[in-house]
């Protein structure tokens, strides 16, 4: 009897810890927009000004969306470290 008693309350320890739920931070929807599919306007002339005009745009373009995606990747990490419960 001692020790069925004993061994009911030791499964029933178990039972008083209480388990956190750690919720995740929202991601920005800004970093979730894709890249825009043309990167710069069409040349118009084809002389080397146009030209420079649209490498400029499309250098511009590239930057922003690089720089959206490495924000995008920190902040699945962040979340990915958070969730899991890693520290640094």
């Amino acid at each position: 009897m001692f020790l069925l008693v004993l061994l009911i309350l030791l499964s029933l320890t178990g039972c008083g810890q209480r388990s956190t739920l750690v919720s995740a931070p929202p991601v920005d929807e800004a970093l979730m927009t894709d890249c825009p599919a043309q990167l710069a306007n069409p040349l118009t002339t084809g002389d080397v000004y146009d030209v420079t005009d649209r490498l400029i745009e499309v250098t511009e373009s590239a930057k922003a969306c690089a720089g959206q995606k490495r924000a995008l990747a920190q902040a699945v990490r962040a979340r990915q470290k958070l969730v899991s419960g890693k520290r640094e």
